[in-house]
């Protein structure tokens, strides 16, 4: 899932902010690439190029994973990636991955004004 927001908090400061949501929600630290219960990231900040020994914006990874990029662009199709001037909707991965496995099934549920996962 991706989300736009406009806020006048500064690059890391929104981290740290957003890094203490994830812990209210119950994330569980652990080793690097395990499962995570949840994970939020900056992708993009505007224009803005940031390289911060905690956090890289544009998301270091952004152009190597579909499903940062076709949500992304569902919500702004004409998105250019900062410091490379090229439009993300032109990245060969955009047109070659498949997304998430299973995109058509519903993988969220609402149940008394909750969003659950729905583990079918």
């Amino acid at each position: 899932m991706v989300i736009s927001i406009e806020t006048d908090i500064k690059p890391v400061p929104l981290l740290h902010e957003l890094k203490m949501i994830e812990e209210k929600t119950g994330r569980v630290k652990r080793e690097r690439w395990h499962e995570r219960e949840i994970d939020i990231d900056i992708l993009l900040y505007g224009e803005r190029i940031v390289s911060e020994e905690s956090l890289n914006i544009p998301h270091k990874e952004l152009t190597k994973r579909d499903f940062f990029l076709v949500p992304l662009l569902e919500l702004n199709s004409d998105l250019i990636l900062p410091g490379e001037g090229i439009f993300l909707s032109d990245l060969k991965i955009v047109e070659e991955k498949s997304y998430i496995k299973g995109w058509n099934r519903n993988f969220f549920r609402m149940k008394r004004g909750v969003v659950f996962l729905d583990e079918k």
